[in-house]
């Protein structure tokens, strides 16, 4: 009603003044496309916790893979060593080195698959942490939203409200 008085009684004037492109009704176009870029930026945080989940689990085989031939090669050296001390031909050592060359060429093999694995885990943990700072960002953006949403309605409930009390003053001054 202050409001009111300060403008000479002129409500309908006083809520549009306030108000300014404020006064529709219902959801901003603007406030729609951004409610649906923020689900697209959650959404994608998700594919990278996936993605980084499959690479763990990836490295994880490929490191149990390692260690399988890493015993089988082990056991073999054992059957080796007791196969030399009964008396074994040449043929025979030159199959079980081939054999030692080829476990270690699969080795480090292995050992590369792993590196590259582990990079790639590094990668996709930076990418995490740069879409878990994004959605942090978005929650502190879409948070101010609301709270400037939620002022534009009170600001239009005022208006609203001084309207209606002028109204009702000059019925009754009538």
């Amino acid at each position: 009603v202050r409001r009111i008085a300060h403008h000479r009684g002129r409500a309908a004037d006083v809520g549009r003044r306030d108000l300014g492109q404020d006064q529709r009704q219902g959801i901003d176009a603007d406030e729609l496309a951004h409610l649906k870029g923020q689900r697209r930026h959650e959404q994608h945080h998700g594919d990278a916790v996936d993605e980084r989940g499959q690479e763990r689990r990836d490295k994880g085989k490929q490191q149990e893979q390692l260690q399988f031939m890493e015993t089988f090669e082990t056991k073999s050296k054992l059957d080796l060593n007791l196969r030399m001390e009964q008396g074994t031909n040449i043929p025979t050592m030159i199959l079980y080195d081939d054999f030692f060359n080829g476990v270690r060429s699969q080795e480090k093999r292995q050992n590369k698959i792993i590196a590259q694995i582990g990079r790639q885990l590094d990668a996709k943990r930076a990418e995490l942490a740069t879409a878990m700072a994004k959605r942090r960002i978005m929650e502190i953006l879409k948070e101010r939203d609301l709270q400037a949403l939620g002022t534009a309605q009170r600001k239009r409930d005022t208006a609203q409200m001084d309207e209606i009390g002028a109204n009702q003053w000059r019925r009754k001054s009538s």
